[in-house]
């Protein structure tokens, strides 16, 4: 399984993580290294538009990575040159699975280092919530990695996309599901309703930027992360042992 997973990670060299990284680094370094009025006049602001920044490029990383990697392995054959070894199906999903994790991680981590220096060279300090706000991320990469990784299991990369890319829609909005719930009065759509709700994750949860207990928010939170990606991993598996390759 280590060996999967130092194989996924290295993907880093390749040239299509290389330019996501090119790319999202440019930007960070240009939001940080922004007109010094407005560092001045709202420091408040450039934080938010580096924090906006990051989050965008990390979930799309993940939208686009983790729907491709298993699909791209079939593709290639290298699927069936890694099962031919001693090694499980379980074991070179979660070994694909940690490696990519790994992957994303090194890329916020990259990211939140250049712009943390950017700021703090100007003398603009960055409060403790930023630094929650990055947590809030690997956590959302974290379910949205594992949705889309649950997908590629058994969906082409197209369908794997258009199906995250879905639930990604339903999770933002469906905050407003308990209320449409209420307000309808067949029995049928009411308790489909309410079954998605309970069934997607509430994307919401990741874009609070006020914490009131911080420590406590965060481990919340980091149950829930654990919670759903385990269960997106676990439909992932079952499905993958059930393919013919």
């Amino acid at each position: 399984m280590w060996q999967i997973f130092k194989i996924t990670w290295m993907r880093w060299r390749e040239v299509p993580s290389r330019w996501v990284l090119g790319v999202s680094t440019a930007t960070v370094l240009f939001l940080g290294m922004d007109v010094e009025e407005l560092a001045i006049l709202n420091p408040e602001l450039l934080v938010e538009r580096g924090i906006t920044a990051m989050l965008l490029f990390i979930t799309l990383e993940t939208l686009f990575i983790y729907t491709l990697e298993i699909p791209k392995e079939i593709n290639t054959g290298n699927l069936i040159v890694f099962l031919s070894r001693p090694i499980s199906r379980g074991r070179y999903l979660f070994g694909k699975f940690l490696g990519l994790m790994a992957l994303t991680i090194t890329h916020l981590i990259i990211l939140m280092t250049l712009f943390v220096t950017c700021l703090t060279a100007r003398n603009n300090y960055l409060p403790l919530e930023f630094y929650w706000r990055m947590v809030q991320i690997a956590e959302l990469a974290l379910v949205v990695g594992s949705l889309g990784f649950m997908f590629s299991t058994f969906l082409s990369e197209i369908l794997a996309t258009i199906g995250t890319v879905a639930i990604l829609a339903i999770g933002y909005s469906n905050f407003i599901l308990p209320l449409l719930f209420k307000a309808m009065g067949r029995a049928g759509i009411s308790i489909l309703l309410l079954v998605i709700y309970y069934l997607t994750p509430n994307w919401q949860h990741f874009l609070h930027d006020v914490f009131p207990e911080p420590g406590v928010a965060m481990l919340a939170l980091l149950g829930y992360s654990i919670a759903y990606s385990s269960i997106f991993l676990m439909v992932g598996l079952v499905a993958f042992r059930r393919r013919e390759f």
